[in-house]
């Protein structure tokens, strides 16, 4: 297979693992994460459920984009997807280590 296919491939491939991240961050954050929240006000509670799955619909996206960029003409769109999901990817990873003190469960 050529240079460009096999870039293609694994651009594709990274965005359906992103698809699935989302997917189990969703799944896991709804049963352990917003679960145990009764000792919270409804507004507090609901603002948390916002607040954890807007991270996955972010993931959610940047999977689909990335998995659009491997199926498109090598180099058109790969850079700027590349790093608009470092970007978010590192956002993300930075605001987690600060609210858990490095305690995340990611880590």
């Amino acid at each position: 297979m050529e240079k460009a296919g096999m870039t293609n491939m694994f651009w594709f491939a990274g965005g359906l693992l992103g698809l699935s991240v989302a997917l189990v961050h969703a799944s896991i954050g709804q049963r352990l994460i917003e679960a145990p929240t009764e000792w919270l006000s409804e507004v507090r509670a609901r603002v948390l459920t916002g607040v954890f799955h807007l991270s996955s619909v972010y993931w959610f996206a940047l999977g689909a984009a990335v998995a659009i960029a491997g199926v498109m003409q090598p180099g058109v769109w790969q850079r700027p997807v590349a790093w608009v999901t470092l970007l978010i990817y590192a956002t993300g990873a930075t605001a987690n280590f600060w609210a858990t003190r490095g305690r995340h469960f990611g880590w």
